[in-house]
C-alpha cells in the first residue's frame, strides 16, 4: 500500500533533470486525475497531477502547485525538486505479502480501514462474548444495601464485569441468585 507510485500533493509531475534551476518553464503535456492513468512523461514536459493519481512513467518528482505558475499551456516551476519529492512509493506503507493484521487483533475503526485499503472484503473474526454471571449465596448483599449478620458484599460481580468490559463491548447478564445450589442455572438447567 499504496499499490502503485502516486502523488501525495496536487501539482506537477516532472523529471528532476528538466528543472535544474527555479524558474524553469515546461510545457504541460497531460492532466492526470486520481483514478486515471497518464502516459510516459516526455523530456521537457510536465504533467498536471492531482493527489492520489498514479505517477506517470519517467517522472521522478512532483512539485506542489503553490510553487508553480501556469500560463498558456505551460508551467513555470519556481522550485528545484528532489527525486521522490511528494511521491508515495508503491508498498511504502504496506509491502506486498506483508502481514496486515495479526491474528488476535481486536479490530478498531483504523484496523477495518487498513483491511479495506488492501482490498480485504471479509475478515475472519470471533463473535463477541456472551456471558451470564450468577452470584450465588444467601450471604451476598449488593453494595449500598445493609449487611445482614454474617453477610458480605457481592464484589465478584463487579470485578468480573469490569474484566469482561476490558475485553471489549461484551454482552453480559448478571443476576444474584438466592439459595445457592437451588439455582437452576448452576445445575445446568438455566437458559
Amino acid at each position: 500500500m499504496p499499490p502503485l507510485d502516486n502523488t501525495s500533493m496536487d501539482g506537477y509531475a516532472v523529471r528532476c533533470a528538466d528543472v535544474p534551476v527555479a524558474g524553469t518553464r515546461l510545457a504541460v503535456a497531460q492532466r492526470i486525475a486520481a483514478g486515471s492513468v497518464g502516459h510516459v512523461l516526455a523530456p521537457g514536459t510536465a504533467a498536471r497531477i492531482f493527489t492520489g493519481a498514479p505517477l506517470p512513467a519517467g517522472a521522478d518528482a512532483v512539485v506542489m502547485q503553490e510553487l508553480c505558475a501556469v500560463d498558456n499551456g505551460s508551467v513555470t516551476v519556481n522550485h528545484v525538486p528532489r527525486s521522490g519529492e511528494w511521491i508515495r512509493r508503491r508498498g511504502e506503507d504496506i509491502a506486498a505479502g506483508a502481514e496486515v493484521l495479526a491474528a488476535g487483533t481486536r479490530l478498531s475503526a483504523a484496523h477495518v480501514g487498513v483491511a479495506a485499503s488492501v482490498g480485504a472484503a471479509q475478515l475472519i473474526v470471533f463473535r463477541r462474548l456472551r456471558v451470564a454471571l450468577f452470584s450465588t449465596g444467601d450471604e451476598l448483599a449488593m453494595p449500598g444495601e445493609a449487611l445482614k449478620p454474617g453477610g458480605i458484599y457481592n464484589s465478584n460481580r463487579y470485578t468480573l464485569r469490569a474484566l469482561l468490559e476490558g475485553l471489549g463491548r461484551s454482552r453480559y447478564r448478571a443476576r444474584l441468585a438466592r439459595g445457592g445450589a437451588r439455582c437452576a442455572a448452576c445445575r445446568g438447567g438455566g437458559q
